[in-house]
């Protein structure tokens, strides 16, 4: 029962991620073959990018965070990504992890929430990122948990936060409403 369209094309990291968006999204999908991400695929990726945007939709561990990185690098401009956490995509056995275990409304909720990341958008520097206290301080972790749930991005530490905002091109100034600070 095919009941959303997606103008973005996908992109995921195998087939079976394939099947389950396809099975209820009316949508383009671009498989990156896991690790075996190519040239050939980047360029895929990019001219879909150029025409409708994509939204990268990797697994949430190490490598579909390497592959999504790598992707935003190559495009070098403003793309979506579309997270879910990891608890939501183990397989029943909890032995695999992919989108395509993931509950159809964990995936439907991801994709209704993308977050656009955005290279040489200026940003938050490291200097105002310090004094939000999201380094360093007994409460960090949770201060940063509130944004990473905010966006809908896995948890991240300090620098990688800090990394993922600057992506995105958030300003110092979204940060303090998400951490309700009041200057």
């Amino acid at each position: 029962m095919i009941n959303i369209n997606i103008k973005e094309t996908i992109v995921v990291e195998g087939k079976n991620d394939k099947i389950k968006l396809l099975s209820f999204l009316k949508c383009s999908v671009i498989i990156t073959n896991g690790s075996a991400l190519d040239q050939k695929t980047l360029n895929l990726i990019k001219l879909a990018n150029d025409k409708n945007g994509v939204i990268i939709f990797t697994d949430p561990d190490q490598q579909g965070k390497k592959i999504r990185q790598t992707i935003q690098r190559f495009l070098n401009s403003e793309c979506k990504h579309a997270f879910i956490k990891l608890e939501h995509a183990r397989s029943n056995n909890r032995k695999k992890i992919g989108i395509e275990h993931a509950p159809i409304s964990v995936i439907k909720n991801a994709l209704k929430n993308v977050v656009s990341f955005h290279n040489n958008k200026p940003s938050i520097n490291w200097d105002q990122y310090l004094e939000l206290k999201l380094v360093g301080w007994d409460n960090s972790a949770q201060l940063r948990k509130k944004i990473t749930d905010h966006y809908k991005m896995l948890y991240c530490n300090g620098k990688q936060l800090f990394k993922r905002l600057q992506m995105m091109g958030i300003r110092c100034e979204e940060v303090k409403k998400i951490l309700e600070i009041n200057d």
